[in-house]
């Protein structure tokens, strides 16, 4: 426990200090006799300090005045007699407040260091003091020095310790308490009658040691006393010391009480088994089985029988309007899934969906699935699988006619797109993502829209809000009727987009279809006979020429090539249409027909000359575009 202590001095005046008279409790004219026997001895001494061992005897003429506290054999003397006291060991200063009434805190019992003159120093004993070194922080302190906290307190120049008397041997005696008169310890009648002396911190002159081995009265424990001064300006008095109070009885609870109780918690427990076995009688579908150890829930979940359905997979037999169940068995053997490989891979390169068209083996799909690839595999309904061959595609309409070498396989049927009405439901059919036989549902977002094919030309489609994924690209889009009426070819992708998907409607895939299967290409397509590099505006600004298609070469066999037309020259205008965009080259050959006579601008330029190029006028007809341009 660390020891703490508690000063209360009045303010240090030096020399000329004054204060309480310091008393003893000797009679008033012996304690005369006492100080004026102090103050010749202090007048006469100088500040030196006698190493050798002082006994009591010869204090009285050995005394110094300002020797280190708690030295033994010293006498503490005051300067002039009837002058204050300071610090313990200190001549000359405040003397410390007088006795007041202990006051228990729950601390360490240290009551106040007071000092009377006269009076040698006693040491505790067992624990030995050290001299010259200050108490700190956390550390015990020292017995007969001041605790100071955080340095040392410098008194002038500290005095050199004199040798302590050596301790009582305490290995084999067991130090005995202090007794009254009684010879017995000290108790609460001994406080009550005034007879015990008042206990000090060890190493006070003119107080008793405290008792050894047996706790005082109060115990220690109580904190640091505080006196007061006696009335009258006579000797302290002793502390007073509030009487012990009488153990509490501790109260021990009724055994009704505790009767009470068990019953309550027997009757809790009770309620609740009644509860849990009734619960168990009115829902005996879950058993409990106890093997061994351990617990067991066996549970059993019926599974409801669905009733008999008579109904068919048409919604109107007599239209044949199929249900949604009804259109996709429809639909299924006639859809196949493409897998597409280049010359050394193993895993497919690209992978789509396909439309079985004939009995024979003919399979329409998009041209962007299998373009630029080495095997084409196809899997059918029934897992069943075999390799492909590429009849003709056309990247302009995106499609393309595959072959494989099997009969007897389930065709689609083909419907007009036209007959479709807005908000019509339809379903799709395909491998999405790798999940083959996959079908969607929606409606029929639009009946006409067209767009821009991966290569640029304009394809007509039908808008859906079904879900497209990736791998369905050249699968069907059926309608209740389960007729094929689009075949899938693209999504719009965009942020905050959802379900726009487009499939190239029939009546624009229907020719193109049979001009691959036939012709190898699409016949009916005009077409200008030129190699050329299209020149923007902004090129054209910068080079210091003209916007339009810079011819790079002239195809054989096309009108064109009759006229004065060579490399190098740039096709302004083509029938009073401005040539500048890629958009409008691709239209063009889309509003004209093979054998439609048109005129042309065209503007020459000599790079070699400074001079002005010339414009000058062409008339031409379009050619038919073949399977080798």
């Amino acid at each position: 426990m660390e020891d703490n202590y508690t000063y209360d001095n009045e303010p240090a005046v030096g020399s000329e200090g004054t204060g309480p008279e310091p008393v003893n409790d000797q009679s008033d004219a012996a304690a005369a006799a006492a100080t004026a026997a102090a103050a010749t001895a202090s007048a006469a001494a100088e500040d030196t300090y006698d190493t050798s061992a002082v006994t009591e005897a010869s204090a009285d003429t050995q005394a110094q005045d300002n020797g280190q506290m708690g030295q033994a054999g010293q006498t503490i003397q005051p300067e002039q007699p009837g002058q204050a006291y300071g610090q313990p060991g200190q001549t000359g200063q405040t003397a410390p407040p007088p006795y007041q009434p202990y006051q228990p805190y729950g601390q360490t019992y240290r009551p106040y260091q007071s000092y009377q003159p006269g009076r040698p120093w006693q040491p505790y004993q067992p624990v030995q003091p050290v001299y010259g070194q200050p108490p700190m922080y956390g550390q015990p302190p020292v017995y007969g020095q001041p605790p100071v906290y955080g340095q040392a307190p410098v008194y002038g120049q500290p005095p050199q310790p004199a040798p302590m008397p050596a301790a009582p041997d305490q290995t084999d005696a067991e130090p005995k308490a202090p007794q009254n008169t009684d010879g017995q310890l000290f108790d609460e009648k001994d406080f009550a009658a005034g007879t015990v002396p008042p206990f000090a911190q060890p190493g006070q002159t003119g107080q008793p040691v405290p008792p050894y081995g047996q706790p005082p009265i109060p115990p220690y424990g109580y904190g640091a006393p505080v006196y007061s001064p006696a009335p009258g300006g006579g000797a302290p008095a002793d502390p007073v010391v509030p009487p012990l109070s009488e153990a509490v009885p501790q109260r021990k609870p009724h055994t009704a009480v505790l009767i009470i109780c068990a019953l309550v918690v027997v009757g809790l427990l009770t309620a609740v088994m009644l509860l849990l076995a009734r619960n168990e009688k009115e829902h005996p579908s879950a058993s409990t089985s106890s093997t061994g150890s351990s617990d067991a829930v066996n549970v059993t979940i019926e599974i409801d029988k669905r009733p008999a359905d008579d109904k068919s997979d048409y919604a109107d037999e007599a239209s044949g309007l199929f249900t949604v169940e009804g259109a996709a068995k429809y639909i299924r053997p006639s859809t196949v899934s493409v897998y597409c490989y280049l010359e050394s891979s193993i895993s497919p390169y690209a992978s789509g969906s396909g439309v079985i068209i004939s009995e024979d083996g003919y399979i329409v799909t998009n041209a962007h699935v299998i373009e630029d690839v080495d095997r084409v595999n196809i899997q059918f309904y029934d897992d069943t699988k075999t390799e492909a061959k590429v009849v003709a595609f056309d990247k302009r309409s995106d499609l393309a006619v595959l072959k494989v070498n099997k009969n007897g396989l389930t065709p689609a049927v083909m419907g007009s797109s036209s007959d479709l009405s807005q908000g019509e439901t339809i379903l799709t059919y395909g491998n999405a993502d790798g999940f083959e036989s996959t079908a969607t549902i929606g409606i029929v977002s639009c009946t006409s829209r067209q767009i821009d094919s991966y290569s640029g030309y304009p394809i007509d489609c039908i808008q859906v809000d079904a879900a497209l994924n990736h791998g369905q690209s050249g699968g069907p889009v059926i309608d209740m009727y389960g007729r094929v009426v689009g075949i899938v070819v693209s999504k719009h992708y965009a942020t905050d987009v959802e379900n726009i998907g487009f499939a190239i409607s029939t009546d624009f895939a229907k020719p193109v279809i049979e001009d691959l299967i036939a012709k190898g290409y699409v016949t009916g397509r005009a077409m200008i006979g030129i190699h050329y590099s299209l020149i923007t505006p902004d090129q054209a600004a910068t080079n210091g020429t003209e916007p339009g298609l810079l011819i790079s070469s002239i195809i054989d066999g096309y009108d064109i090539a009759n006229t004065d037309l060579k490399p190098g020259d740039i096709i302004t205008e083509i029938d009073g249409r401005a040539m500048n965009t890629a958009s409008a080259i691709k239209t063009i050959a889309d509003d004209y027909d093979p054998g439609d006579k048109v005129k042309a601008k065209v503007y020459r330029k000599d790079p070699l000359k400074e001079e002005e190029g010339e414009v000058f006028e062409i008339e031409f007809t379009f050619g038919e575009l073949s399977n080798d341009d």
